[in-house]
């Protein structure tokens, strides 16, 4: 089986986050502070997925940037599909040829597509534009059933987060 047959297979599987979001403080010294959560996957019989998790992060806004979120699913070392919500970002798409935005530049929010190619491919991405919306739509095409989204801003505002 090829990686990509795998990470199709993965992504048709129903399955489940192990554990509820919950944000923690990332390490390191990011200012602002990036927030993360991760989680492990389960399949629709309650078996860990071995070598499968969810990672989503978070960062604040610090003008002149917007706030930025994305969404990853990891399959071993791989961030087999994502989405990456950041408004100032750009790809310029190479080798990937035969894929609609192969030798095109796609700026924006944006969706990561593993390929035969491998990691780096990405597509646009239009949803409408609340963090809530992205998250259900990222678990709608991952097969994730069940998780609810919670806003990691309610942390950061309420000044909880210098606590951490």
């Amino acid at each position: 089986m090829t990686r990509l047959t795998a990470v199709r297979a993965l992504l048709a599987t129903p399955k489940h986050l192990a554990r509820t979001m919950a944000w923690q403080r990332k390490r390191g010294n990011h200012l602002p502070p990036w927030m993360i959560f991760e989680s492990g996957v389960m399949d629709a019989q309650q078996k860990t997925l071995e070598g499968v998790r969810v990672r989503c992060q978070w960062r604040p806004v610090d003008p002149p940037y917007p706030e930025k979120y994305s969404f990853g699913l990891y399959f071993g070392y791989d961030r087999v599909f994502a989405y990456d919500i950041d408004p100032m970002d750009a790809h310029h798409l190479r080798g990937f040829d035969g894929l609609p935005f192969d030798g095109q530049i796609v700026l924006g929010n944006h969706v990561h597509r593993w390929a035969e190619q491998g990691y780096g491919y990405v597509e646009p991405l239009t949803v409408e534009p609340s963090m809530a919306a992205y998250w259900d739509q990222f678990c709608h095409d991952a097969a994730i059933s069940g998780s609810v989204f919670y806003a990691p801003t309610d942390l950061h505002q309420s000044g909880q987060l210098s606590l951490l």
